[in-house]
């Protein structure tokens, strides 16, 4: 004990105050103190050094399957639809060294893919894959209930998702981040054939039910316009 009045005060945990007091009032006692602690960091090993030297990674076999085998398509199948596409890992993933690891455990001949493939060639095949399944389920099916909800993930950032429910099957279509506040519930949308709602919706189109969003007047340019145009055009020519 350097000191033996009680001049410094620190909480539980906190050395700061400590340290700062010991160096600027006993230098002698702190350089001694940080000689020692310099010394017992370079012969003590890191452990990203520890980890390095007894953890090797597998080298890449030679005869690894070649490029469109299909054990080689069944595991980077299973990886894309079930780790990353329904657990939501990421895609970084298949660089990491315990994956790469496990991977080799499960078969030496699979040859691990970067997420820059996963993410230009893999995942886009995949959205184009279900992206058609969608379309021939709504197709061949008789009613659609077409519902969408806004949420916010643990960032306060804000989404919408619409969700295609048919006899106890549901489908994510989308995910479109929201500006602004919602803090709101929408039950349900129900509108007259006024421009504005058709323009709102003109996008929406449902395959196998085009019937229910084209409208026999479709082509007839005027049969579009709002009330606020017709009356604007009609004071106009009054005046």
């Amino acid at each position: 004990m350097l000191c033996r009045k009680n001049v410094v005060h620190d909480n539980i945990g906190v050395t700061s105050n400590l340290n700062h007091h010991i160096k600027n009032l006993h230098k002698t006692e702190y350089n001694e103190w940080s000689n020692k602690s310099k010394k017992l960091e370079r012969q003590q090993p890191k452990l990203r050094d520890f980890i390095a030297k007894n953890t090797s990674l597998p080298s890449a076999s030679k005869n690894s399957y070649p490029i469109g085998h299909q054990r080689q398509k069944e595991l980077l199948d299973a990886i894309v639809q079930n780790l990353i596409l329904e657990l939501g890992l990421p895609l970084s993933l298949v660089e990491r060294s315990a994956f790469i690891k496990i991977m080799s455990s499960v078969d030496p001949k699979f040859s691990i893919t970067s997420r820059r493939t996963l993410r230009r060639t893999i995942i886009p095949s995949f959205y184009h894959k279900m992206n058609d399944l969608l379309k021939e389920f709504c197709s061949t099916t008789e009613y659609i209930s077409l519902t969408l909800d806004i949420w916010s993930d643990r960032r306060t950032r804000s989404f919408c998702h619409a969700i295609i429910d048919m006899q106890f099957k549901s489908y994510v279509l989308c995910f479109l981040p929201l500006s602004g506040s919602h803090n709101k519930k929408l039950c349900r949308i129900v509108t007259d054939k006024a421009s504005n709602n058709i323009k709102s919706f003109e996008d929406l189109i449902i395959p196998g039910f085009e019937s229910y969003f084209y409208g026999d007047d479709e082509n007839n340019n005027g049969s579009h316009r709002s009330d606020c145009s017709d009356n604007d055009k009609g004071e106009t020519a009054d005046l």
